[in-house]
């Protein structure tokens, strides 16, 4: 979109700005006011590596310089994803001013540590996961048989595969992932939200089977 009104949508862990493509047009045919960002996150994607130790405020920090890239000092509305609505989190807490609207996505502001238990399982099947396969359907076959992952969480994982002549292999640095992800997870991002003089509003949006 073109509009005045200039939306910023992150997508979550292990997954890409195409994540959110659909959702993202749609959004913008309904009102033709948004333009929207869809970046990918550090890590993630085509954008650069994760660098050592690498933190939500290193992440944040990123997606900040990309919107100062694009609209200056405007202040933005902040859609986040799971992570990507974490990552949102600290950039308000970090540009309060920056922001004019955070929106979260099946994510909450504290720590999630139930959930995170839940996304160690699927990172440690990622991480003993052969690092190429002959095809998608042979690295299917394993993260479902031997791994015994759901299908969904599987179709998620394999947008991280990439083609390489003969093979196919992850195009991630799945270690560095499985690092960030126990960082991220701990973090108590409710200071972005509480401060009673913040200029922006939250909204916390999440499905019927979610458990934040």
């Amino acid at each position: 979109g073109d509009g005045a009104t200039t939306v910023v949508l992150l997508h979550g862990l292990l997954g890409s700005h195409r994540n959110l493509a659909t959702l993202s047009r749609r959004w913008s045919c309904e009102d033709p006011a948004l333009r929207i960002v869809l970046p990918d996150l550090l890590g993630h994607g085509e954008a650069a590596p994760l660098p050592p130790g690498a933190d939500l405020d290193v992440v944040a920090s990123a997606v900040f310089d990309l919107v100062q890239g694009i609209v200056g000092a405007q202040p933005v509305w902040l859609v986040g994803h799971s992570l990507g609505g974490r990552v949102a989190l600290a950039m308000a807490a970090r540009e309060p001013r920056r922001v004019s609207r955070l929106s979260l996505l099946d994510i909450a502001p504290g720590p999630v540590s139930t959930r995170q238990m839940e996304l160690v399982a699927v990172v440690d099947a990622l991480l003993r996961a052969p690092g190429w396969a002959r095809d998608r359907a042979a690295m299917r076959d394993t993260l479902e048989g031997t791994f015994g992952l759901d299908t969904q969480v599987v179709d998620w994982l394999l947008m991280n595969l990439v083609r390489r002549h003969d093979h196919h292999m992850w195009k991630i640095d799945r270690q560095a992932i499985a690092e960030f992800s126990k960082r991220v997870g701990d973090a108590d991002l409710w200071s972005a939200v509480e401060e009673p003089h913040r200029p922006f509003g939250v909204d916390c949006i999440y499905g019927g089977r979610s458990d934040f």
